[in-house]
């Protein structure tokens, strides 16, 4: 999510659109097994929350998981900023009559009020201008009882490395409270727990960590013994169910963060 809740065409050079695309696993990326396995396990982890519900997915992406998620939803909204995300996930969802795909900002859903049952940003709260805008605007959107599910990146992570175009990494320690005081009652969750390596760290340390997805994938070629390209749609039916934990001893440990916040 970023600026803009129209549906007018916009280029990466107006001041209204910020091109998220060369940040975003699209398909047809390399990407390692843990990269694959992460976006398998949020999207299995969001689906156990959509069965016969009214479900937005803001930030959609390229939409790799919109497929699955309408054959147990009721209904299902999906939105982006980025025109060459949006193209990925028309494709994709073309002819799924209960989907439906259309431009819009995080900060400004075009939904109604209590209209939706579960609201799903995943790896995207970092870009967001104002995430106490956001979770009001999720909190209008969402009926009472309804759920927010967010993952991202634990900064506190040893092998962490920002996004060239973040505006902030929440900690498990800050974000819990924001919800809070926003009308959300959470739980977080760590996952995939990884001792990030000596040259990676020392990656980090130095930036030299490429800045796109696409230079990404051109260094796991080189440094992982598996790589494999990003599909269109994912394969939920295979996915593992995803192994958070609830409070563990060592934070640092864990790659990801999740949250399920109830509106109150």
């Amino acid at each position: 999510g970023s600026r803009q809740a129209t549906d007018k065409p916009m280029t990466s050079t107006s001041e209204q659109y910020v091109e998220y695309s060369p940040v975003t696993e699209l398909p047809g990326q390399l990407a390692s097994r843990t990269q694959l396995d992460m976006m398998r396990a949020r999207y299995a982890w969001a689906a156990s929350y959509c069965h016969d519900k009214a479900v937005v997915e803001a930030a959609c992406g390229p939409g790799v998981a919109l497929p699955n998620l309408a054959r147990i939803s009721d209904r299902l909204e999906a939105g982006d900023v980025d025109p060459l995300n949006l193209e990925y996930a028309r494709a994709v969802t073309d002819g799924i009559p209960n989907v439906r795909v259309r431009r819009f900002d995080a900060l400004s859903m075009p939904l109604d009020r209590g209209s939706q049952d579960v609201a799903i940003l995943f790896e995207a709260l970092y870009y967001l201008e104002d995430v106490p805008r956001f979770l009001r605007e999720s909190k209008r959107i969402l009926k009472a009882g309804g759920v927010l599910l967010l993952s991202m990146p634990n900064p506190d992570w040893p092998g962490f490395h920002p996004s060239p175009l973040s505006t902030r990494y929440w900690k498990a320690s800050e974000l819990p409270s924001e919800l809070t005081r926003q009308g959300f009652r959470s739980t977080m969750y760590w996952g995939f727990p990884e001792t990030a390596s000596a040259l990676r760290r020392l990656a980090v340390a130095a930036g030299m960590v490429p800045r796109t997805m696409a230079a990404r994938a051109m260094v796991k070629t080189v440094f992982s013994g598996y790589t494999a390209p990003i599909p269109a749609q994912l394969n939920l039916l295979d996915a593992d169910a995803p192994a958070f934990e609830t409070s563990p001893a060592e934070t640092s440990r864990y790659r990801l963060l999740y949250v399920e916040a109830i509106r109150q």
